[in-house]
């Protein structure tokens, strides 16, 4: 009985060394706490595997990986390129809804094989739209065996109305190969509570990488 509970642990991902867990906090235009909500995700993509194996694989001017990107365009990555100035970089700029941390509406289950939302709320101040702001990508932190960072990013609803969040991703930029600008999804959540954003309130997405060693 006790190796059948381990092993359903191990297969279950209870003791993996990689997990990833998602925040979210809601915030009235006061800055007074609405709400917080807690999940695992388990939702990282094969694009995440794809580009992940990629750039392990040392040479980027081999052409390793064909990754579907988020306009549905299947790219091969990293592409041959003289200078790469963005290879994974999920660090986007306010109002940058293209990559970074996203959020939206849909409530499509997760396949391994999503290249965008299932509904996205873009950059904006109409109805299904959120102000975005930039996304940022923390130091590792964390006391030892656990070594954690964070992706996260903070969007405010201007429109008149309370709009919901269902879905949360995180994306990255890669830049190279001439004029390339490619944007690829590598995670993808649902979340197991909507998050409602009442009008002039802020929500704030981490996605929280953790490593236990």
């Amino acid at each position: 009985m006790r190796k059948l509970k381990t092993a359903l642990k191990e297969k279950s991902g209870a003791t993996a060394n990689l997990t990833l867990d998602i925040e979210t906090e809601v915030r009235d235009k006061d800055g007074n706490l609405i709400s917080t909500h807690k999940q695992t995700s388990k939702s990282l993509l094969k694009n995440f595997a794809l580009a992940l194996r990629a750039l392990m694989y040392g040479n980027i001017s081999s052409q390793i990986a064909t990754i579907k990107d988020m306009s549905e365009v299947n790219r091969t990555y990293p592409h041959a390129s003289g200078i790469n100035d963005e290879i994974f970089n999920c660090n986007a700029l306010v109002t940058d809804s293209l990559f970074g941390v996203l959020c939206g509406k849909g409530t499509t289950a997760v396949t391994r094989d999503d290249w965008k939302l299932s509904n996205q709320m873009t950059h904006g101040s109409t109805i299904d739209k959120l102000s975005y702001g930039a996304t940022s990508v923390e130091a590792p932190d964390g006391a030892p065996p656990i070594t954690t960072w964070r992706i996260l990013r903070t969007f405010t609803n201007n429109y008149s109305a309370s709009q919901t969040v269902y879905e949360v991703a995180l994306a990255f930029h890669f830049t190279g190969y001439g004029a390339a600008s490619w944007y690829f999804l590598i995670a993808r959540d649902v979340l197991a509570t909507p998050q409602a954003i009442p009008v002039g309130a802020t929500l704030i997405v981490r996605y929280i990488f953790s490593v236990t060693a």
